[in-house]
């Protein structure tokens, strides 16, 4: 089967959310970041897409009680 005679599948993202919080992780990567700001920024975007705490600090790796002290760490407005 020839390429062109493949039909067209455009894939979209669950969320555009999703798809912009991509874009803001990849683009600090190998950019001029210390790796607290990257890490602030992630666990910003893993908060704001999980329902809870728990879920956020398993999607994360880490127990709930680390992630609060994250959240202190950085500030409750901030991740």
């Amino acid at each position: 089967m020839d390429i062109r005679e493949r039909p067209m599948r455009v894939l979209v993202p669950q969320a555009s959310r999703t798809a912009a919080s991509r874009r803001e992780v990849h683009g600090a990567l190998g950019g001029p970041h210390t790796l607290e700001d990257i890490e602030r920024k992630h666990v910003r975007l893993v908060m704001a897409s999980a329902p809870t705490l728990d879920k956020a600090a398993r999607v994360l790796g880490i127990d709930a009680s680390t992630l609060w002290r994250v959240q202190k760490k950085y500030g409750s407005g901030e991740g």
